[in-house]
Order: structure tokens, then sequence, then C-alpha cells
């Protein structure tokens, strides 16, 4: 949301909801007592899709940025003057200044943005005297400290545990929390109490929520006579005199909140605290943005590394870049085409060899088959003792996925060919697939337990898939005629018809020959 933010003469602050006129009269929205400003003298008002100030025939003119103007668009950081009286266009960015100054039955309570960097609370050192420059600088040296440590500080617990250790150490805090925004509500992450601190902190949610609401920090002198506040039960509650509250903001919302409080004493912190402060939780934003990113980076190669397990290097990019769309938590009903390749007279291979013999080839068949399955654009569903599940259609649909699914098929059956012309050139025994194929819907998703899930597809096209693969002769690539119809580059021959469960009429096979 945009903002004027009045600098002179005093510092306050506008929201831009609408139309503002800004003039003398005291009806006008901004009142600027100023005898050389008029009644009406402008006003910002909405403009295409930004805003505009726009003069209203005044007798000394409006100036934006020291130029007279009859209306203009406006830019963030823009001054508007008119007479003595001067404004700044702000968007809602973190990084604007914006002091606003209450005083309460002579008590002063100051509220600054999170990222402001207000100059007049640091005194020139020829203004400060010996014990006042050594507090000042051993503050800053304190901050400096802290600040090279959330530069390396992952844990958000543990960087929010260091920030009250230094306003401990820095500031006379005697209770302290760090409170994290949680849905509508509030949890702390980290509390702080002093040795002498009898009591436990009661934090005030009317402090939380106008943090949080304005995005400003409160320095409040004495809550006990502050109207604003006073009236808050937890407040009262907390028995708390000097209180600071600090946002951290990310994303542009207020992520946490530095509370700090002092039970004893009035104008326990000053301006100059409340500027260091927020410095400090500037830093800490950037920390816990820089954990959050990190955080997501981690997820995305945990997910890119899962998910290069069964899908193709060229289909997995464009999950990664998410040019293709794949829910991992919900399953879909698609159109897929399933290959299943199992290797022939296994059990005997098995019995004769030993086991090592036995995983070594298994190791060396599955990474030809995966290497098919790829070149095809397929995803590897599953490894089955020795057989292969891949699939076509998900996450990733292309109207010739059946004809990339048998070519895979018959793919395979040339690269076991190539590697056992090696096998037998090293003395072992060749190996000997057969491979089924079959194309209609199913259930597709991340299929398991929480534990263990699986992106795979269920359901009867499955099923027959697998029992082609069972009745498929070694060499050979089986199918059905329905399936076969849907490759027109690919021919096949007829292998008769079998009946399988749940369907009343027979499956008319056909075993893959090759290109028409």
């Amino acid at each position: 949301m945009a903002r004027l933010v009045q600098t002179l003469p005093t510092p306050h602050s506008h929201s831009l909801h609408g139309p503002t006129v800004i003039g003398r009269a005291a009806e006008a929205d901004i009142t600027a007592p100023d005898p050389r400003v008029s009644k009406a003298h402008c006003v910002v008002e909405p403009f295409d899709e930004g805003w505009r100030v726009r003069d209203l025939g005044s007798r000394n003119g409006t100036m934006v940025n020291g130029t007279r103007v009859a209306s203009v668009a406006l830019v963030d950081q823009d001054e508007i003057a008119v007479g003595t009286f001067k404004v700044k266009f702000l968007t809602r960015d973190p990084d604007i200044e914006s002091v606003q100054v209450a005083e309460v039955d002579g008590s002063r309570r100051i509220a600054i943005s999170i990222s402001a960097g207000d100059e007049r609370a640091f005194l020139t050192a020829d203004r400060l005297d010996a014990g006042a420059l050594a507090t000042a600088y051993d503050k800053l040296r304190i901050a400096h400290e802290l600040s090279l440590e959330l530069g390396v500080e992952r844990s958000l617990e543990a960087l929010f545990h260091k920030l009250l250790k230094y306003c401990a150490k820095a500031l006379p805090v005697e209770r302290g929390a760090v409170m994290i925004a949680v849905d509508k509500g509030w949890t702390a992450q980290a509390v702080y109490e002093a040795k002498n601190s009898d009591d436990r902190i009661v934090v005030s949610r009317t402090v939380l929520a106008r943090v949080r609401d304005t995005h400003m920090a409160l320095l409040i002198d004495d809550a006990a006579t502050d109207a604003s506040f006073s009236a808050a039960r937890s407040i009262q509650l907390s028995g708390a005199r000097s209180l600071l509250a600090v946002p951290i903001v990310t994303g542009g919302a207020v992520r946490a909140v530095i509370l700090i409080e002092n039970m004893a004493k009035s104008g326990a912190f000053g301006e100059q605290d409340l500027v260091l402060l927020t410095g400090i939780a500037r830093h800490a934003a950037l920390a816990v943005e820089r954990s959050d990113l990190v955080r997501r980076l981690e997820v995305e190669a945990e997910n890119r590394a899962y998910l290069g397990r069964f899908l193709a290097p060229a289909v997995l990019e464009q999950v990664a870049s998410g040019q293709v769309g794949l829910d991992l938590r919900r399953s879909v009903r698609r159109q897929v085409v399933v290959l299943y390749s199992d290797m022939r007279g296994f059990t005997a291979f098995s019995e004769s060899a030993g086991p090592e013999e036995t995983v070594e080839m298994l190791n060396e068949m599955f990474e030809v088959l995966v290497e098919s399955v790829f070149a095809y654009g397929g995803v590897l569903d599953k490894f089955i003792g020795d057989a292969v599940m891949a699939m076509w259609g998900a996450p990733l649909a292309r109207p010739d996925d059946v004809e990339r699914a048998l070519a895979c098929g018959l793919d395979m059956m040339v690269r076991v060919e190539m590697l056992n012309q090696r096998r037998i050139a090293a003395g072992l025994s060749p190996i000997r697939i057969g491979v089924g194929v079959n194309a209609g819907e199913a259930l597709v998703g991340a299929i398991g337990s929480s534990r263990r899930m699986d992106y795979t597809a269920i359901g009867d096209t499955v099923n027959l898939a697998s029992r082609l693969k069972d009745l498929a002769a070694a060499g050979e690539v089986l199918t059905t005629a329905e399936t076969l119809a849907r490759a027109p580059g690919l021919a096949g021959e007829e292998r008769g018809t079998v009946h399988v469960k749940n369907r009343t009429q027979g499956v008319e096979l056909r075993r893959v020959i090759g290109p028409t």
C-alpha cells in the first residue's frame, strides 16, 4: 500500500486508500498549517496502475522534487512540497524511512519502520561525553559481532537466542522473547529472563498486533501511562514499564517480533536502542530469508534426486522448471501406456549362479533396460525382482506415447542382444527377456505410506500389461490389437486371443515386429 510520510513540519505517516487532498483547511485529508498553502492545494489520487499528484489551482503551486507541476505521476521517494509543508510518496517497501512520535501524558511513544536508518538517533562524537561515547561504541561493537554470527547461523532457534543474548548484553533487558507469527496467532521461538526476574514474560498481543499491522517498531517509554496501551490487559499483567518491539520482515510480511522489556524503569530504552535493534532485525531478516532459501534448495535437491530415479532427464528438467506439473500429493486418472520387461529363466539362473553373480547380472540388465526407457522418454516406475515396469503418458502426455513404448520394447531387445555379445565373450550365459505393453486408463500418483512413496500407476491397464509380459516369449514384444492400432508406424502379427480376469471378451494379441 502506498503512503505519504510527512517530513516537515513534524513526522507523520498517512496511508493512501483513495484521493487524498492536501490543504490548509481543517476538512482537508492532510492539513498543512501554512498561510502560503491554499485551503485545497493539491490532491494525491489513483492514476492508471499507480498514483499522481494534481495541483488544484493553488496560488503558490505544487512542487515535486523541487519542480513546479500541474499534474505528474509519482514514483517511490518523490517529495511533494506545498509551502513549507513537505511529504514523501512511498510505496510499501521495508526500506522506507518513517518515524512517528506521540506524546502521552509527558511520556513518548516512538514508532520507526523496520529498515529505517534514523541518523538523528546517533549524535556525532563531538556532541557526546566520554562515557556516552564509550557506551554507544560498545553497543555498536556487540551489534557488529552479532551481525557476523547471524551471517553463518542456519538454525532459526539458535539465531533468535543469539538475538536475545545480544539484547541482554547491550541493553537493560529484564525479560525478552522472539515471537513467531503462525497462522493468526503467535508462538515463542526464544525466551530470555534475567536472573533477577521473578515473573515469566507475559507477551502483549496488542503490541504484537500493532507491530504486525503497521510493520513498525515500537518504543514505549512508560506502558502504564501510554493511553494507547494502558487498557491492554496483557500489558498490565506483564508489569512492564519500558518496552521495545521490533518486527523481522521477510517477503513483505512480519515473520517475527523481537520483544524486550524493563520492569522497573520508565525510559529504559532510547531512540538509539530502537534504531540499533531495528538494524539488527534487518540482519536477522536476511538470515531468515537465507535459511528459507537453503531449505528450499535442499528440498528441491531431494525432490530432484527422488524424481531422477524414475524420470528421463529431459522430462525431469521440464518438471523441475515447472513446464510439466507433477503433484505427488494426489493421484489422478490418466491415459497411460505401461511396459513390463521380464527375464526368462531367472529362477534357473539364480539357482545355478551364486548371489554375487546374480546381482551383477541383474545390475547389468537393468542398466541397459533403464537406458532404453529414458531414451524413449518413459518413466521408470519400479524394479520387481527381475522385472522392470515403465510408463508413458504421465506426468508428460504426448500424442506418440504408444509408439514410444512399443519402440522401447523393440529397442530393449537390441540392447540386451548387444549385452549378450559381451557376456558370451566373457564366458557368461546370455540373458533373455520378454516384454508386454498395454495402453489405457490408470490411476497415477504417489502411492505408498508416509515413510515410502512411489510414483506409479495402478488399475486394469497395468494388470493386463503384466499379464502380456508373462505371455511373451523370449525376445518377443507382446501387446493388444487395440494398443497396436494406436501406433500406425509399427507393424505386428497375430498371436491369437486370450481371456483375462475382469474382462468378458477375449483380448486379441499382437507380436510387435517393427516399422511398417
